[in-house]
């Protein structure tokens, strides 16, 4: 029995010695430059982390459009899951896309996305 911790371990250690990350920069406002990134790069990403938001609510009113691209970038979305890229979403304790006024509050209990679209 003591060998099996000892196989995982390995097993996990020469998994982690084969994984390659790369950090993008996408501007997710502008469609262009996203289709312009998922031509170049969509079919070389197994697992794609969103984590560009804008969670100020002064800052998502202030301008809708820009809060909108962030936090629900469909474009990007779309392409990844074209690809068939695992997303990983971060996110704050609220979502906003700019155009709502009521403020979405998630807790722990919450076991789903809150789609805003």
């Amino acid at each position: 029995m003591e060998e099996f911790p000892q196989a995982v371990s390995a097993m996990v250690q020469e998994a982690a010695n084969n994984v390659q990350v790369q950090v993008h920069k996408v501007d997710l406002a502008n469609d262009t430059d996203v289709q312009t990134w998922l031509d170049q790069f969509g079919n070389k990403v197994h697992v794609g982390i969103h984590a560009a938001v804008i969670s100020n609510l002064g800052a998502c009113q202030a301008d809708p459009k820009k809060a909108h691209a962030l936090n629900i970038p469909n474009v990007f979305l779309k392409g990844l899951a074209q690809h068939k890229v695992t997303v990983i979403g971060l996110s704050a304790d609220h979502v906003c896309n700019g155009t709502h006024r009521k403020r979405v509050k998630r807790t722990r209990k919450t076991t789903k996305s809150i789609p805003l679209t």
